[in-house]
């Protein structure tokens, strides 16, 4: 089964390291993390742990009385920036150079964003192995299981494979528990919904802005078949997510079969519920191994 209470946050403050990126930084994979659109308790929870764990803290707040928090192993760190704008920056989060490069070709604002969509989708879909420790899809602040935030120049990329491996070991050495959770939910397919509105400021967001539904299952040919479901919304920058995906209709099945214009959803052999899909935006499965 899902694991839902860590994956949507239901038992996330406590003190306690509980996040791969919190791990990461205790071991010296990177020098800061950054959070944003946290609430006040968040912050003050996030003081508890920098402060347990002999880490420096600074916060900023923004809109509607929400903070961005950057946590950094030395105070000269403090300055960093999470969106990554420099190669020192991208160096001090952990991201590899060849990660960054890709970040700045297809995010960057200077290059067209309808090219970009196509290209970000093109990379995304295109490897037929996709690395388990590269699936950025299943992150929280807090409760995630992807183990770094950076998006791979390709889901193949051995630096980042290295990189995430080393997160991995470091959260395995702690929480074996935990670590094998990690992969188990890493592993299971998805199907993801895309902000096909572009509401975001720029193609970073749009591709952050995204609705991912996991299933605890496996897919067989054109289905998937699974015994649990969770949906998991991912939007960023405060901006509203367009993404109106019921989940109720994947609950009530155990099967679902994709096509290029639609889902089918099955209980077993019987059909439930059919879907319209857009190939290009909505219901784009994806399974790393």
């Amino acid at each position: 089964m899902l694991n839902k209470n860590r994956m949507f946050g239901v038992s996330k403050w406590t003190t306690d390291i509980s996040n791969p990126e919190f791990y990461a930084l205790k071991y010296g994979l990177r020098d800061i993390i950054c959070m944003d659109q946290l609430e006040a308790q968040d912050v003050a929870i996030l003081k508890a742990i920098a402060k347990k764990n002999g880490w420096f803290l600074s916060e900023k707040k923004r809109e509607q009385n929400k903070y961005a928090v950057t946590i950094a192993r030395i105070p000269g760190h403090l300055s960093g920036n999470r969106n990554i704008n420099s190669l020192e920056s991208a160096r001090s989060f952990g991201y590899p150079e060849c990660c960054f490069n890709s970040f700045c070709e297809l995010f960057g604002e200077n290059y067209k964003k309808k090219a970009n969509k196509q290209a970000i989708l093109e990379k995304l879909i295109a490897p037929k192995k996709k690395w388990y420790l590269l699936n950025d899809f299943l992150y929280s602040w807090f409760w995630g299981y992807s183990l770094s935030f950076h998006h791979p120049c390709e889901y193949g990329c051995k630096e980042s494979v290295r990189t995430n491996m080393k997160i991995l070991l470091a959260v395995k050495k702690e929480s074996p528990t935990y670590a094998h959770e990690i992969i188990k939910h890493l592993k299971m397919p998805m199907l993801v919904w895309f902000d096909k509105t572009d509401t975001g400021t720029s193609n970073y967001y749009w591709f952050r802005n995204r609705t991912t539904l996991i299933f605890d299952g496996s897919l067989i040919g054109a289905q998937i078949h699974y015994s649990d479901v969770a949906r998991l919304s991912t939007v960023f920058q405060g901006a509203q997510n367009p993404i109106h995906l019921k989940i109720e209709p994947f609950k009530m099945g155990n099967i679902c079969e994709l096509r290029d214009n639609e889902l089918l959803i099955f209980r077993n052999s019987k059909h439930l519920f059919s879907l319209v899909r857009n190939k290009e935006h909505e219901g784009i499965p994806l399974i790393f191994s």
